[in-house]
């Protein structure tokens, strides 16, 4: 009662929820409540103890270099809490644009530089997919408004699964097929669509694409 109480007064906790749902917290979400209870025992009101233990957790916007570092250390805790607490903070578009594209940047050049660094980019990718997979879904019962598919020879998902979670962000579902999708696959699941939907056909290379 406590914390929906804060959730719904103050904004303390997860900052998708939807009514009707259960609140998932993330660790920064805990962190939060954790930083808000010990203000409070040290003789704050709840609503200024909220404020503060929010601003306490907001990191800085399009901070690439710390999201660089942690990849190359092979550090997916580090990488992990930076990439949530962006998506918390400045949601799915801008944490996708200001951290994820110009870290992803910057490990190629490492490999053009000097050679290897392929763990580096398989972790960064693990990491991301993975925190984007943990950002609130659409609310049940949204209508598919976009089927997301890669090309029968496209093995990278990461850029669709961006999409995906940016599009659930804002309240449209998305049925998500994933890699190496063949057209008949594609096809068969747009028969089974109920609502007429976009289709995004992911290619990464001009290798993989199929303009017919």
């Amino acid at each position: 009662a406590t914390l929906r109480s804060w959730s719904q007064r103050y904004g303390v906790g997860p900052p998708q929820h939807i009514p009707g749902r259960h609140r998932l917290y993330s660790d920064i979400d805990v962190a939060v409540v954790h930083h808000m209870c010990e203000l409070i025992a040290g003789g704050s009101r709840p609503r200024s103890a909220a404020r503060l233990a929010i601003e306490s957790m907001t990191p800085p916007r399009g901070d690439a270099g710390s999201v660089v570092t942690a990849a190359t250390s092979l550090d997916p805790a580090a990488l992990g809490r930076t990439l949530e607490a962006h998506l918390r903070h400045f949601g799915v578009v801008d944490t996708w644009d200001l951290l994820v594209r110009p870290a992803f940047s910057a490990v190629v050049e490492l490999q053009e530089r000097s050679g290897g660094c392929i763990e580096v980019e398989h972790m960064l990718s693990w990491t991301v997919a993975r925190a984007l997979q943990r950002v609130q879904l659409a609310p049940a019962g949204a209508p598919i408004s976009a089927v997301l598919a890669c090309t029968a020879d496209e093995t990278h998902v990461l850029g669709l699964e961006a999409l995906r979670t940016a599009l659930g962000e804002r309240g449209y579902g998305a049925l998500m097929l994933g890699a190496r999708v063949p057209v008949t696959a594609l096809l068969d699941a747009l028969d089974r669509v109920a609502h007429p939907a976009t289709v995004v056909l992911w290619s990464q290379t001009a290798a993989t694409a199929d303009a017919d």
